[in-house]
This record gives C-alpha cells, sequence and structure tokens, in this order.
C-alpha cells in the first residue's frame, strides 16, 4: 500500500511542476504578445503621424503654388506684359527667320565679326543666336556637352547649375536640344540648340531681370516657336 501511495504522490507532483511549467510558458508568451501588440500600437500611431505630415507638407506646398500661380496672374493683368510678349517685329539673317517683341533691339554684333547676334531690351535681356560649322569629326551632343561645361579662365565653370535639360520638338517642328542654366554673373539662361545639315545653331536667352522672370520665360518660348531655319 505504501509503495502504491508513493508511486500516486510522486504522479501528483509531476503534474503538478507540469502544470505549473505550462502556466509559466502561457504567461511567457502572453506577455510576449502583449508586448508585440504594444510595439505594433505604438508604429502604427507613428506612421499615422508621419501621413498627417505628410499630407500636411503636401496642403502646404499646394497653398505655395497657388499663391505663385495667383500671383502670377496677378502680375500679368495689373501691368503691359501681355502687350510686352507680343511678337510684333522679325528678325531675318543669316538663313534664319524669327518674331521677337519690339521692346528689343538688335545689338551692334553681327554672325560676320562676332559669330553671333542679339537682340536685347533696355534691362540687357538678351535673346542671342550663334551658329557654328560642324566638322566631320564633331557631333551636335559634342557642342551641347562643350557648352554645358564651359570653362572660366580660373578652371571653374561658367554654368553653376544645369537643369530641366533634354530633347525636344519645338511646336514649329524644329528638333533639339533644351537646357536651363544659371551663370556665374548670377543670369538665368535658357538654351535650345539644333542641327541642320552641317551647321549647329545655338539659340540662347539670357534673363538678368529677376522681377519679370516668369514674363522672360513665356517670351522665350515664344520666339524658340517661331524660328525658321532655311
Amino acid at each position: 500500500m505504501e509503495e502504491k501511495k508513493t508511486i500516486k504522490i510522486s504522479l501528483s507532483s509531476f503534474f503538478l511542476m507540469l502544470a505549473i511549467l505550462i502556466i509559466i510558458i502561457m504567461t511567457y508568451f502572453i506577455y510576449k504578445f502583449y508586448n508585440e501588440k504594444v510595439l505594433a500600437t505604438k508604429e502604427i500611431e507613428k506612421l499615422n503621424t508621419q501621413v498627417i505630415s505628410l499630407e500636411n507638407t503636401v496642403n502646404n506646398s499646394q497653398d505655395t503654388i497657388n499663391t505663385i500661380s495667383n500671383n502670377t496672374n496677378n502680375s500679368y493683368s495689373n501691368s503691359n506684359s501681355l502687350d510686352a510678349i507680343l511678337l510684333d517685329t522679325t528678325y531675318s539673317n543669316n538663313g534664319i527667320e524669327f518674331k521677337y517683341p519690339s521692346t528689343f533691339n538688335k545689338t551692334d554684333a553681327t554672325f560676320n565679326e562676332s559669330g553671333y547676334e542679339a537682340i536685347e531690351d533696355n534691362n540687357k535681356n538678351r535673346f542671342q543666336i550663334q551658329d557654328e560649322k560642324i566638322s566631320s569629326s564633331m557631333e551636335l551632343k559634342d557642342i551641347i556637352e562643350r557648352e554645358k561645361t564651359l570653362g572660366m579662365p580660373d578652371g571653374s565653370n561658367y554654368r553653376t547649375l544645369v537643369k530641366d535639360e533634354e530633347y525636344t520638338t519645338l511646336s514649329n517642328g524644329i528638333k533639339g536640344y533644351r537646357f536651363e542654366s544659371t551663370t556665374q554673373d548670377n543670369a538665368y539662361q535658357i538654351i535650345f540648340m539644333t542641327q541642320k545639315d552641317t551647321t549647329a545653331y545655338q539659340f540662347t536667352f539670357t534673363i538678368n531681370d529677376k522681377s519679370t522672370y516668369d514674363n522672360y520665360i513665356e517670351i522665350a518660348n515664344k520666339i524658340l516657336d517661331s524660328i525658321e531655319i532655311k
């Protein structure tokens, strides 16, 4: 009897220990699950905060864009800029023809004397035309790259920033390469380069008067679209 009693006690102790062990394991997993849930909740709250911040940033950016757009529209309506953009004069020289505002005047330089000719207004905002014969060893892309990396005597680049560069086709059907840049003398340039036969043509619009930047961008694009190369 005593032996059976001992065996019964031993089994009871074993099951008790097993139950305690199971409780400890379950407690550990419950605790772990709870912590993971808390961390997941915090991560979700963090992501929600980031989403709200991004939405606010987008809304602020849109407000800024709307403000700039409204200011630009107001500047057009409150000035004579629309009259200035009227292309009422024809330029024709050296096989090139385009329309430009009468507020611009031809400079003294000519193709024969300097390799370029230009028109500019009283604020020295200038539309300059250059042509260059392309040898058999040179392609338009080489001239484009040379122009983008144009160097100064001290070894620095004349262009401090080149952006928005792309191959494009003007509305007049002329295909070429267009890019915009800032320069060391704080001017802003829009450059369009194209090629016909063995001649490369470069059209550079230099904006010095930053206060009327938007107007001159429109003028530059209108002039480019009116170009004819004969």
